[in-house]
């Protein structure tokens, strides 16, 4: 074993290495971490609200399926009835989330009161999803099957955004 001379640097040991490849490994994940947070900031998708994605889902609807009269009309009921009843679920869970967060504050909830509140909700929940689903079903009478077909493609991809790498393909 040879000693390092006065005043010079110690020889490289295997700790040093580890030492360097664990810092490069954290040098690189933080640049892909800030490399994530600029991509989502400045080029992932905007945060819309509802109003903004019913707008948009609309004009798209209007521009791709050139609707009739009779079927623009459908389909501004649709989004009424879409509206008026999200508004009231809404209106209605909101009491029963608050009593539902109130129950669980205490030492000793009442697993029979939470277990009620919770399915009040789940109820409520339902009962939304079964009106717009029949306000859609009839909105979806209305149109062609060519229309139909045009319609729940363009739903489904306006749910289900294009994952960053697709971006990154010609």
């Amino acid at each position: 074993m040879t000693l390092p001379a006065e005043g010079g640097a110690a020889p490289p040991t295997k700790k040093n290495g580890l030492l360097k490849i664990a810092l490069a490994l954290s040098v690189t994940l933080n640049l892909c971490f800030l490399g994530g947070l600029v991509y989502s900031t400045y080029f992932g998708p905007a945060h819309m609200t509802q109003a903004e994605r019913i707008q948009g889902l609309a004009q798209d609807i209007s521009q791709e399926l050139n609707l009739t009269p009779d079927q623009h009309q459908a389909f501004e009921n649709m989004v009424r009835v879409m509206r008026q009843k999200s508004q009231e679920m809404r209106d209605a869970n909101q009491a029963l989330v608050e009593q539902a967060w109130d129950e669980l504050s205490r030492a000793e909830a009442d697993q029979d009161k939470l277990t009620q509140l919770f399915t009040q909700i789940a109820d409520n929940r339902r009962q939304f999803q079964i009106a717009v689903g029949d306000a859609m079903r009839q909105f979806l009478g209305t149109l062609s099957a060519d229309q139909r077909v045009k319609i729940v493609d363009l739903m489904r991809h306006r749910r289900s955004p294009a994952p960053f790498w697709r971006i990154l393909q010609p």
